[in-house]
């Protein structure tokens, strides 16, 4: 690579990295605002069916009746198509009633680019920087999906089900 090709990735890497920490930036903040509502939500919906609740995120929430006990735990582990997982169990099970994955709802997979040839790596960055501008443009949305749904021939995310709010997941299956 020549010094010319050299400069100009430097100049593009310069350009692109406070996008690249503005949307890091972004994103926690829209996944923790989204967290800490799943909790408020989960409290609203089993207080108002008669449940005394606590805890609260980041930790885990608790909702009693008598003896019946719901748990909710977040799981912030960093995963390939998801921002965190919430499940859902009730007490004296092993397995969780349901757990809903946080993802952003335009995320489809990962992306691979094939390229014929020798590849520009100018071009590459440019593109890479061009992407990294319109995400920042863009409005995030998270959207709460449900895939634990087995249905034979099919795959989790052809069976999985989004919820716009973690709310409207809790009065789908905790009626």
């Amino acid at each position: 690579m020549n010094l010319h090709t050299l400069k100009q990735l430097e100049d593009i890497k310069a350009e692109h990295a406070p996008i690249i920490e503005q949307l890091q930036k972004r994103t926690a903040q829209t996944v923790e605002s989204a967290l800490h509502l799943a909790g408020e939500e989960f409290r609203l919906h089993f207080e108002g069916a008669g449940f005394s609740v606590t805890g609260q995120y980041p930790g885990q929430l608790g909702a009693t009746y008598q003896t019946l006990q719901f748990r909710l735990v977040f799981d912030e582990k960093p995963r390939l198509d998801s921002f965190a997982v919430l499940t859902v169990t009730k007490d004296g099970q092993k397995q969780p009633d349901h757990s809903f994955t946080l993802t952003n709802k335009a995320y489809n997979g990962p992306r691979v680019h094939v390229t014929v040839g020798t590849p520009d790596p100018v071009q590459t960055a440019r593109k890479s920087l061009e992407e990294s501008r319109a995400l920042l443009a863009s409005t995030m949305e998270l959207e709460y999906r449900i895939d634990d749904v087995a249905v034979p021939g099919k795959t989790a995310a052809q069976v999985a089900k989004g919820f716009a709010t973690f709310g409207d997941a809790l009065r789908e299956y905790y009626k």
